[in-house]
Order: C-alpha cells, then structure tokens, then sequence
C-alpha cells in the first residue's frame, strides 16, 4: 500500500464503526447483553486492520508521503478514539453491563474484558458531567497524539542528515576490515570514511564505540550521537515539556495523582510506589557494584572513565581478564544459523512449530528485498501463519528491534496472525557472511519471543484497540530471550561460519563469563531511563519544569532523578536525554508509548529469571527442552496476552517481587552481600584491617549473617580476597575460592593483554631482571622493574590497598598483577613470587620495613622457629594451628611476639626477615605450599561453625 491510500481506508474503517456503534446504542434493547458486547468488539475489526497495516508502513517504509500523513491519521485516529470515549450512550451502556456483569452469561476473558473497558471510559473522563472537562481532556489527548509524531519526525530527519567522517584509516583502529569497508563504501566519491548511524532511538549508543582505540574519534562520535535532537532545527526539547505537562494535566482531570498512575492502574503493578521500591532495590546494588568497578575499568585503558570510552574499557578489560574478543566471538554466530538451529530449532521442540523459508515463486510480496518470509506449520502440519524477517538498518526504517502483528489474531473471526520481526543489523558488503554480536543473537530470540507469544496466546479481544502490558509481553519474550544461553542450545548454532567447527569449550566457557562480567554498570546504564522515565512520568501538572529554556531544564532534571536515585555518575552520564527515548514520547508501532511504563524492561528480566528458577529450570532438568517444557510454558505463560495478567502473575512469582535470582544471574548479589558487611564496604574490607571501620566482625558476617547464594556470589567475584580473609573457613569455602581463583588465573595468563596505559610506579627506570625457579634447570623467566617494585611494596609489609596508593591503582588491580606474576613465575603464591626473586637477590627488605631490636632478644625457641618455617612454606594462620594441634589464637599471639622479635609488621617481611638473618632455611624445591588440614577440628570455640 502506499502512503495515500491509507487516509481514505482510515476513513471507511472509522465510518464503519460509527455505523455499528450508532446502531448498537439506538437500540440497546434490541441485543441481549452478551450480543451488545460482541456486536461493539467486532465492529472494530476494519479500523484495527488498517491501524496494524499504517503502523507497519511507518515503521519499515518511511518515505516522504509516509510523514506527511503520519500526523493527519494520528488526528484521525485520536478523533474518533475522543469520540468512543466520550460518547455518553456507549459510555452509559458499558456502565450498565458492568453493573450487571454477574448476571450476565459471560466468560472468564469476557469479564476481564468488560472490568478493562468501563476503566477506560472512566480513565478517559467519559463520566466527566462538566462539558469543558470533557472537551480539556480531548484536546489533552489530541496534544500528545500530535507531539508523539513530531518527536518521531525530529527523530527520523536527525538520522537523515547524520554524518559522521573520519579522514585517516589509522583513526578507525579496533574496527573489522568489513566495518572499514562499509565506512568507505558508504562515504563514496566523497572520499574518507562515513560511520554508520545509531541504531537506538532510545539512548545515546553507538555500535562502534567498544571497538575504536582512537580516544578522540570515540569522543566526538559520542558527543555526535548525544547532540541528535538536543538543541539545532529538530530540538525536541519543547516537545518533551509538552507531552510531560499534557500528559499530567490529563491524568489529573481523571482523577489520578500522576501519567504514571493513569497508565499503571489495572495493571500487574499495584501502584507506582511498588515500582519505585523494585527500582531502588536494584539501584542499590547496582551502585554499589558500579563504585567497585569503575576503578577497575580505568585501569584497563589507563585513564579515567567517560561515557565514550566506558564501552571500550568494558571491552579491553574483558579480553585482558578474560581473553575473549567480541569481534572474534561473531564469528561463530552467523545469522541463518542462528536462526535455523537455533531459534527455529527451540521452537519446533517445544512448541511443534516447523518454520520454513519460502522463497521464488512461493515467496509473498514484501516491502523491501531484504525481508525474508518463513512459514509456520503446526505439530500436525496445518499452516498457521507467516513469519517476516526484516534483518538489516536501513534508510526508511525505524532503528533498533521490535516485533508487532501486521495482522492480528482475531479468534472470533478465525483469523490468525502475520508477524513481522525486525531488527537493525548493519548489512556487510555483498558477498560476506552476516555476523552477530552476542547482543544481536539475545535480540534475535527475544524478538522471536514476541513473535510466539503473539502466535500461540489467546489473541487480541477487541480488534480497534489492543491491550498490550508492556511489562507482561516483555517478560513472555525475556523467558524465550533465556534459552539461548543455554548449553544446549547454543551448541545447536555456535559454530565457525567458514570451517563449521563448534564453539570450542573453553570458548564457551569464557563466553559465559563474559555475559556476567561487570553487570554494575550495564544494570546503572538500563536504571537511567526507567528512572528518568518514573520522575516524569509522576509529575503533578503543577511540578512539571516550566521556563524558556526547555534544554536545559531537562538537563538539570534528569540530573536530580539520577542523584536522588543514587545512579549519577558521570562516568556513565545519561544514556537516556528525553529528546532522544521515543519509547517514552513517540508510538513504538502499534505498541503506543512507554511513557510511565519502561521500567517494564527490567521487571521483565527479574519476572523471566524468577520464572525459570522456579519452574522452567526444573522442568528442563526432568523433560530437556522437549514438548513437555513446551507445554508448561504454553499454559502458565503463553496462552495470556490481555488479561487476568495479574492473576497469571501472582501464580507465577507470588505476591511479592524479588530480584535475588535477577541479582544472581546478573552476578551482583555479591553487592547485597558487602552492603552487609557495612555501609560502602569494598572487597578491600575483606583483607585489610586498616581499611574496615574497627570492630567489624567478619566471621560473623561471612557465616552467619550471608545466606549461601550471597556467600557463593562473593566466592565468584572475589575469590583472593575470600581466601585472605583472616577467619576459619570452612572446606567447601576454601574449595570453591581456590578454584575460582585458579580459573580466572588461567583465564588472564591465556589472555592477550591490551591497554593504553600503564601505572606510574618508581624504578621503572631499571633494565628487566630475572628470577629463576627453585631448580636451576628451570627457564630464566624476566621481570619488569614494575613487577619488581611491587613485590618490594608486598615484602615491606604493605597491604595491597597501601600498595595500591604507591602504584595509583585499586587493590583488586594489584591482586590481578600479583597473580599475573605468579603465573609468570609458575609459583603458587604472593609469598612464593617474592621468595622466587629473594633467592636472586633482586629483593629485599626495605630500611623501613626492619626496626632495630636488641640482639639479646633475637633468640628463637624452637617452636617459633618452626611457626616460622611454616610461615615460610605459605600456611594460613587456620593451617599452622591445624598443624600444630593449637588454637588459632594461640598462633595470633606467637606470632606477635615473633614480629616483635624481627623487628616487622607483617607475614611476609617476617619470613624474609628469618631467612635473611638465616633463622630459616627453606628446602631447594618448596613446591605448592601444603594442602590446608580442615580446620574444623582444633581450636574452634562452639559460636564459630563454619558455613
């Protein structure tokens, strides 16, 4: 269809619906109740097929004359949705059935159908008895409605005219050669290289940002993206202001404190209050991860961290800490396969579902040569429907993914749905492969999410106007987005696109941990628009920002709801300026507004990870990904689309929301897990007295006030700082620690190591030396002076924070490093490193590190000699006590005495202090320090049982 046929099909399908509705009320009497109700539902059904139809035509196939109506049909369509609201004899005849809905002979959907629409008339002021209320509220809705397309518009001709141009290759480092020739192919004859467009209408993102070294190329294109529709010709700043005060002024004419309130009420939420409470809870958490993690991102790229180079930090410290490179990793993740094994393949085992593509001559008409058609057969081979695929960013097209019905499911009338997905993959040349990020494979299933639960739910019940709860649908698509990490899934489609060889294992395993790593500030990044969207949304018209300057009143409000949340860093910035987050102020397709709504995202994930620990997972583990799964799914979470949602809920999570398994998945329950320790706790806590308030109590807080997942969540993200925790652990503790730690060790010594900077620390001056291992067969292994030095800070005495000052880095830095350097060395401990080098005289105590003692006093009984040979030999306190059949306090105060006696202040100068004054000796080939005895059975009182 083209973009002038659609005002005079708009106008037959509304005069259609006058007509069936004038008849309806003309002769209420006429039509048993139950026939009224179905008569008003189905005349609706021409006006939804064309309103599906433009939604769709607008959001793949925007041309000119597209926009030049897109404003005329929203005024049609908010006139005539004014004229059912306010139409006193419909409004009376839904009152009545309403009244009467006990009596009446209807269904479990027909009284929640019946419960929605009187709402809706009452919401919409149809009950207002004061003419002007009534003719208010309809201009209130024709402002927004109006506003909405503005927005997109202001949005749309941004993307148009965006370019952004880089001269010189070398300044286009960390991207592919295929990146860089679709740059060049897309500048022309105009020379250079032309960056793609944002493929987000709702945040400042760009695709390219993780991967561009040039810190003042990736400066300017943030700043590029950030400028769209901020200020200049297309300003939707006034726009925002407009919508945010009509919106309000609207709500409050109906009764309601806020837009939010007005748009909430009768949903899954009980009010904005509990929304709020679900996004403080996360905030918490997720600031707190945040404060620990920043640090360590500065230190991957070696300066401190902004909006436009967090990307990249996140990403060099990944492939340091982890040796996994995202551009590497797309090469397993080709799209038809990713979509043939994987989504299709999930779908036809759980749901019976047997999607083929149709192509020549079977193939249907399509927009545009790109999309793909798929058709859908059943468990019995009957034809259900067609799937359209619309992969690839385009001129024309609205960015980002969404998936929406170009035909509707309409039961009643036996119709099925048609089911357009699209996402915004940039298109490679001709010839290549199409290769996904891993962010791109989530959205491709979650999206498909949607495009079976449109398929297998109960339908849409009045045609005219779908009832869609975001935070329901999103949830529904989350649980499908989940499989496709699954191992058995992921092993169906993650394969080399050239050679066909799988994932290797230990891919896969780096590859897990890189989907978890560092979630503090990816989860601040998401919080920002649900907060943003929450503290505009609960404006009274009164409080919305008012005065000549709508930039940066917006500016400063946005900033206060970020602070007051907890989440303002200016490290992240805002991700989300109002003039740039359509889901909030223009229709996302049929899918309305999110205005009020969008922290429906992350209720959707807690929702989805919640709803698989509780029953997907088991049913996983007893049936595999099987019809029986299949089922489960189908009847606790697919049949539903419109209503009884809340209901369908509360069955699924119970009354009350929590987000420990959203916490756990996202590795951040080890945030609640330190908030327990103390306000602001750090992981140097653990292992630094000097740096916990006095008094603090950490074997009380590890073993008896963390509950196992938050004890198992530190073990994961800390587990040096676990095991140097000076308390009793239990076997199981000091198990789990010491092969975390041994993993992520193997992980960064396999990693290739990428930064832009490195620390400061004095001698870095001095030629590399060398350490040998104890047998003198063993390879010449060198050191740099700044490995050096940082030993020598270690055998001083120095705690890793104070060591970390010296070197202006965070203490989990120089943990990393120590370990780097053990891996370096093939020992087994800090102390065995810095003894490794004492034994080649590069080390020694500093003149600070040694007190003066009288000689009369340097004598050593043989017991303390022998606490300090095992100090020697690497044991914890918990182990020499176990050793020696003493209690560990016993240990404390001898070995006070012995630092005494030395002249030190810690473990290790002590044990450098002995050898140097030959107090000790160590064996020619120490090895692995000894296995630790359990230490359950000497020198516990009865209050210190181990978790």
């Amino acid at each position: 269809m083209k973009a002038h046929h659609f005002p005079p099909a708009f106008a037959y399908a509304i005069e259609l619906r006058w007509r069936a509705v004038d008849d309806i009320v003309a002769r209420p009497r006429q039509w048993a109740d139950e026939e009224a109700l179905r008569l008003f539902v189905e005349s609706g059904l021409p006006l939804g097929t064309v309103k599906q139809l433009f939604s769709h035509k607008a959001a793949v196939d925007r041309d000119e004359a597209t926009a030049s109506i897109e404003p005329v049909i929203a005024h049609m369509q908010e006139e005539h949705e004014n004229w059912i609201r306010s139409n006193p004899d419909l409004a009376a005849l839904f009152r009545e059935l309403y009244e009467r809905r006990d009596e009446l002979d209807l269904t479990e959907r027909d009284h929640a159908y019946l419960e929605r629409k009187y709402r809706s008339f009452a919401r919409a002021g149809a009950y207002l008895t004061d003419v002007n209320d009534r003719k208010a509220l309809a201009e209130y809705n024709d402002t927004v409605s109006f506003l909405q397309a503005e927005y997109k518009d202001n949005q749309q001709r941004e993307m148009e005219r965006f370019e952004f141009r880089v001269d010189d290759v070398e300044k286009l480092n960390g991207l592919t050669d295929d990146q860089i020739a679709a740059a060049r192919s897309r500048a022309g004859d105009s020379g250079g290289y032309l960056l793609p467009p944002t493929a987000d209408v709702s945040s400042i993102w760009h695709p390219y940002l993780p991967y561009l070294t040039d810190p003042e190329v990736s400066k300017d294109l943030y700043e590029a993206v950030a400028k769209m529709a901020v200020g200049g010709d297309y300003d939707n700043s006034a726009n925002v202001l407009g919508q945010v005060s009509a919106s309000a002024k609207r709500a409050a004419l109906t009764g309601y404190d806020s837009h939010a309130d007005y748009v909430l009420s009768g949903g899954i939420f009980d009010s904005v209050r509990s929304v709020e409470a679900i996004a403080a809870k996360l905030a918490h958490a997720a600031a707190a991860a945040t404060r620990v993690e920043l640090p360590r991102l500065a230190e991957a790229i070696g300066t401190e961290i902004r909006p436009w180079n967090r990307a990249r930090a996140l990403d060099v410290l990944i492939k340091n800490g982890i040796g996994i490179d995202e551009q590497h990793i797309r090469q397993y993740f080709e799209l038809d396969r990713v979509l043939v094994d994987g989504v299709f393949g999930l779908a036809k085992d759980m749901f019976g579902l047997t999607i083929t593509e149709l192509d020549g001559d079977r193939k249907p008409s399509v927009w545009h040569s790109d999309v793909r058609v798929f058709s859908v057969l059943d468990e019995d081979g009957h034809h259900l429907t067609h799937f359209y695929l619309d992969p690839y960013a385009r001129d024309g097209k609205n960015v980002g993914a969404w998936t929406d019905p170009i035909r509707i499911k309409f039961t009643p009338a036996g119709q099925q749905p048609l089911i357009s997905v699209h996402v915004s993959i940039h298109k490679p040349p001709t010839g290549k492969p199409t290769l996904l990020s891993p962010g791109e494979v989530s959205t491709l299933f979650h999206e498909f999410g949607h495009a079976v639960h449109f398929l297998l739910s109960e339908g849409t019940y009045e045609p005219a106007e779908r009832h869609l709860n975001f935070a329901w649908i999103e949830s529904v698509a989350k649980v499908f987005q989940n499989f496709w990490k699954h191992p058995d899934v992921l092993s169906r489609f993650a394969a080399h696109h050239e050679t066909g060889e799988p994932m290797p294992q230990e891919l896969l395993e780096k590859f897990d941990e890189q989907q978890a790593a560092y979630r503090g500030t990816i989860t601040v990044g998401r919080l920002t628009g649900a907060v943003i969207d929450l503290a505009l949304s609960s404006l009274s018209p009164e409080q919305v920002p008012q005065g000549p300057d709508a930039r940066t009143l917006l500016a400063e409000f946005a900033e206060n709801a970020l602070t007051r949340a907890g989440i303002n860093f200016p490290e992240i910035g805002n991700p989300y300026p109002p003039q740039w987050f359509r889901h909030l102020f223009a229709r996302m397709g049929a899918f309305e507004d999110y205005f009020g709504r969008y922290m429906s995202y992350l209720f959707s994930d807690v929702v989805a990870l919640s709803v698989y620990r509780r029953f997907i997972g088991p049913s996983i583990e007893r049936y595999g990904l099987s019809a029986a799964t299949g089922d489960l799914i189908r009847d606790m979470i697919l049949t539903h689309e419109e209503d009884n949602l809340a209901e369908a809920l509360r069955r699924l999570i119970g009354s009350e929301v929590s987000i420990d398994d959203f916490l756990i998945d996202q590795r951040l329950l080890w945030a609640v897990a330190l908030d327990k320790l103390g306000a602001g706790a750090m992981p140097e806590w653990l292992t630094d007295p000097a740096a916990r308030p006095p008094g603090t109590d950490l074997a009380a807080w590890w073993n008896t006030e963390l509950t196992a997942d938050e004890r198992a969540a530190v073990i994961q993200q800390f587990p040096d700082e676990v095991l140097g925790m000076d308390i009793d652990h239990s076997r199981e503790t000091l198990d789990a620690a010491r092969a975390r730690r041994d993993k992520l060790r193997e992980y960064a010594s396999a990693a290739p190591s990428e930064s832009t900077g490195s620390s400061q620390a004095a001698r870095r001056d001095e030629q590399p030396v060398t350490a040998r291992q104890q047998d003198d067969e063993q390879p010449v292994v060198e050191l740099g002076p700044d490995e050096i030095y940082l030993l020598s800070l270690i055998a001083d005495g120095r705690s890793l924070a104070e060591a970390g000052k010296e070197i202006k880095a965070s203490a989990s830095t120089v943990r990393r490093r120590l370990d780097a350097i053990e891996s370096k060395l093939g020992t087994h401990s800090t102390l065995e490193s810095i003894l490794a080098v004492w034994r080649q005289g590069m080390l020694r105590l500093g003149d600070d590190a040694v007190e003066t003692a009288p000689r009369s006093y340097l004598e050593f009984t043989p017991g303390e000699v022998e606490i300090l040979g095992l100090l020697a030999r690497g044991l914890s306190n918990s182990a020499i006590a176990a050793h020696l059949a003493i209690s560990r306090t016993v240990v404390q105060d001898r070995l006070g005495l012995l630092f005494d006696k030395l002249g030190v202040h810690g473990r290790i100068p002590a044990v450098l202090a002995a050898l140097d004054r030959e107090v000790v000796q160590l064996p020619s080939n120490p090895g692995p320090p000894p296995a630790t005895p359990d230490p359950s059975s000497h020198g516990k009182s009865k209050g210190q049982r181990n978790a």
